[in-house]
């Protein structure tokens, strides 16, 4: 199969807004993901095939994605869940 361009080279997939130091960043959605992951499977991309990674900055080294979990639940009920994570290394635990 024919490799496909980027959706979006230079746009994030985020945006709610978060303050790290000088810098605005807007955190990626649970939503966000799954569209752009349902957006590459109508492309032609096996999903199954795609292997995730993660970089802390676009210029640093990339680390292997093996699991994700829940993560947060609201603090008012404890049943709402608020952040999913994806672990670099699942054994740890």
């Amino acid at each position: 199969m024919a490799k496909t361009k980027p959706i979006r080279p230079y746009k994030p997939l985020t945006n709610k807004v978060l303050v790290i130091g000088a810098t605005k960043m807007k955190q990626l959605t649970a939503k966000k993901l799954l569209d752009f992951l349902l957006e590459l499977q109508k492309q032609g991309n096996d999903l199954s095939k795609i292997k995730v990674n993660h970089r802390a900055d676009r210029d640093a080294d990339v680390e292997v994605v093996d699991d994700v979990e829940e993560d947060l639940f609201d603090s008012k009920t404890n049943s709402v869940l608020e952040s999913i994570v994806i672990i670099n290394d699942a054994r740890e635990i």
